[in-house]
């Protein structure tokens, strides 16, 4: 069983019971199921095949991953202790087209030199978000990653992690049984 059914089993068993809290917002599974949903229509209308994402941990961001994991989609996240250059590289080597972000002015201003067009806002979970358009041309994520995970970069460029289903079920798989989920 997947974590995307496992939330839909949550969402008709328990719609009420609380999902994520937030700091803003709170979601019930119910409601997480619906905004999850939603948002994949979006991703799919809006023709996304991989998605970096710059906004602070919350509900948005936890909606926005599980879409794009439902739908296949590649997601790089931004460290926000990114410079200019490694923002620039992260990009550039996962060949990302599309960035979501909650502060649009900010990131273009952090990965400086990567000409980023405006191409929708959105409202996700109370927050207003800005998708962006980078200038690559070819996605380099390969279709089985869900996930490219950028190590800090301290000590050289930073090197993109893939993760794919496999690996990422097994996580959540290990965390449920550890915690009696």
């Amino acid at each position: 069983m997947t974590l995307l059914s496992r939330l839909a089993e949550h969402a008709l068993r328990q719609p009420n019971r609380l999902a994520i809290q937030g700091s803003s917002q709170s979601l019930s599974y119910s409601n997480l199921h619906h905004q999850i949903l939603e948002f994949q229509e979006r991703l799919t209308g809006l023709g996304i095949g991989s998605l970096a994402m710059d906004l602070d941990n919350g509900p948005a961001w936890a909606v926005i991953d599980l879409a794009a994991m439902g739908q296949q989609i590649g997601v790089v996240p931004i460290p926000p202790f990114f410079s200019n250059r490694q923002i620039r590289h992260a990009l550039t080597e996962s060949g990302t087209r599309h960035v979501i972000t909650d502060d649009p002015e900010a990131f273009r201003e952090r990965a400086a030199g990567a000409i980023l067009n405006e191409i929708a806002t959105l409202e996700l979970c109370g927050t207003t978000l800005t998708l962006l358009q980078t200038v690559n041309q070819i996605a380099h994520i390969p279709a089985d990653v869900l996930k490219v995970t950028f190590t800090s970069g301290t000590t050289s460029e930073p090197k993109g992690v893939l993760l794919g289903r496999p690996h990422i079920e097994a996580v959540i798989r290990a965390l449920a049984e550890r915690v009696g989920v």
